[in-house]
């Protein structure tokens, strides 16, 4: 009988485990993919700045293409953007001027997927004005 309900704890041990670890560890690790292009398109999605798309043969744009660029922009914390002075709004942009743009629906550090898809309609509004 003993036997019994220690092999019941385990096995409501081992469940409550598997149910409370991190969900963190399933999660696509693309860090040093996010560190590569803040530093080589920092330049090119500073806040302080106007946006003026980079060159397809740009440091910036070979970094962006080589990057998972989807999990770099979901990976952008609000804080990264206020600390290093970035725009999400920018990265997505190089992303899209570069080839590899973030598909629609997916955040791009701190902004809400509908809102990007508005400011994408508006840029696009904009610069085909010009």
């Amino acid at each position: 009988m003993a036997t019994k309900g220690i092999l019941q704890a385990m096995v409501f041990a081992l469940v409550f485990i598997i149910l409370s670890t991190h969900q963190a560890c399933g999660e696509e690790d693309c860090y040093r993919d996010k560190k590569l292009v803040l530093h080589n398109c920092k330049s090119d999605i500073a806040v302080a700045t106007q946006y003026v798309p980079p060159s397809l043969d740009s440091k910036c744009c070979h970094t962006v293409q080589e990057s998972k660029i989807v999990c770099v922009c979901r990976t952008l914390a609000r804080e990264d953007e206020g600390r290093l002075r970035i725009s999400a709004f920018k990265l997505a942009s190089v992303a899209k001027d570069c080839g590899k743009p973030v598909p629609s629906g997916n955040n791009c550090g701190s902004m809400d997927p509908l809102l990007f898809i508005l400011l994408k309609n508006v840029h696009l509004h904009l610069v085909s004005n010009y």
